[in-house]
């Protein structure tokens, strides 16, 4: 059955019948919220997910760890500075073996930060953690250097669907942050048998696709 709702701070007690849902968008309070309703969402296909705060006392040894196994579609919107805390507690605690297609934005302000937040040892044991086969990458204003770039491409080899948008051509702070001429290069050396998206379009200004 083929059940979607958009649901905005709904407490898990709420009666829905979240082992029907196969669609999901929301915006969590909190992440045991978060993660609570996931535990009850078995057959969860896509999952639409928007920032929320992380407290100081939130340690990721006292959260559930979820697994998904139908899920294969996952988006995650950052729209707070804390934001990034959220994603490594999602990283760290998802274990999502269907994944193809991963999605991140970025909302305006991100654009100031260089990236060195981003959740690298998280999403590293997630990858590895989930074994997922993902195809599709997408990767809106959300502001990485190209090291970290080029470290996210290489746990992806079977990366086939790209698009990249800089956040630094957005507004005046600066052009390429993570679209640089080395990061162009990079891509058109990447041979199919290595690893590395296979890009199949070109890129114009701060956008990659």
């Amino acid at each position: 059955r083929n059940v979607s709702y958009d649901i905005s701070n709904v407490p898990p007690s709420f009666a829905l019948p979240w082992a029907q849902l196969s669609q999901l968008s929301l915006y969590p309070d909190n992440v045991g919220q978060l993660l609570q309703i996931l535990s009850e969402c078995s057959a969860l296909q896509s999952l639409e997910c928007y920032g929320y705060q992380c407290s100081e006392d939130t340690t990721e040894d006292s959260l559930p760890c979820i697994s998904l196994s139908t899920l294969t579609a996952f988006t995650f919107h950052l729209t707070e500075e804390e934001d990034y805390s959220a994603l490594s507690h999602c990283f760290a605690k998802l274990t999502l073996p269907s994944l193809i297609s991963l999605r991140l934005y970025a909302a305006e302000h991100y654009s100031r930060f260089d990236g060195v937040n981003w959740p690298s040892d998280a999403f590293s044991s997630f990858v590895d953690r989930s074994k997922c086969t993902i195809t599709t990458l997408t990767l809106e204003g959300v502001p990485l250097s190209h090291p970290i770039l080029q470290t996210i491409l290489g746990k992806l080899p079977a990366l086939k669907h790209l698009k990249l948008i800089d956040p630094h051509t957005r507004d005046y702070y600066g052009t390429g942050l993570c679209i640089t001429n080395q990061f162009i290069e990079m891509l058109d050396a990447t041979a199919p048998s290595e690893d590395g998206p296979r890009v199949r379009r070109g890129h114009a200004g701060g956008k990659l696709e």
